[in-house]
């Protein structure tokens, strides 16, 4: 017997439906993994500004610091010797945490939120010559470690060599400063222009 006019009826629309069905399928799978591609693509973005951030944050925090040991070893110099083992304590507890976050920023701290590698630019400002900021970083902490070392018989603002080294703590923090900004202006001239 040939195909029925109902049979091939019914052969076309099953015919559709399975078009359509494979149509429905194929544009939820394209929607799914365009709607994943753009999930990984904001996850990438916010990672980045967060790492971003967090270089931002601790950066902004190691001119305070520089700022704040300079204060402190100005202090420790000056104060009467009842007075100078709090201030021994501040002092080390700022150059401990310049230090690590000197070493973040160089070297990456997941605990900080710091990457452990940095676009070239910045790279450059730490390690590149003439005044590589990494040494001048270093010199600043040993000076800052020095003058810590030192007993209280042995700290007076009167004294050349601490004299030198506090003349040496403001200059490195002078120029801690303009390099702090200078990192600033590179890595937000990085991030707006990665290529």
């Amino acid at each position: 017997m040939a195909n029925s006019p109902v049979s091939m009826q019914s052969e076309s629309d099953a015919s559709v439906a399975r078009s359509l069905t494979w149509r429905y399928a194929i544009a939820l799978a394209l929607v799914a993994c365009l709607s994943t591609a753009a999930w990984l693509s904001l996850h990438l973005v916010v990672s980045e500004q967060t790492s971003t951030a967090a270089v931002v944050n601790v950066s902004g925090r190691q001119r305070m610091l520089s700022q704040r040991t300079a204060l402190f070893a100005n202090l420790l110099v000056n104060a009467p010797v009842a007075e100078r083992p709090a201030i021994r304590d501040k002092l080390q507890a700022a150059i401990d945490l310049m230090t690590r976050s000197h070493q973040g920023l160089t070297h990456g701290d997941a605990t900080l939120g710091l990457p452990d590698s940095m676009p070239a630019a910045v790279h450059a400002l730490y390690f590149a010559e003439p005044q590589p900021l990494d040494a001048q970083v270093q010199a600043y902490i040993n000076a800052v470690l020095h003058l810590l070392q030192r007993s209280d018989s042995e700290l007076s603002a009167d004294d050349p060599d601490l004299q030198k080294h506090q003349d040496h703590l403001e200059d490195l923090v002078a120029r801690r400063t303009a390099d702090l900004q200078r990192q600033a202006n590179t890595l937000s001239e990085s991030e707006e222009n990665p290529g």
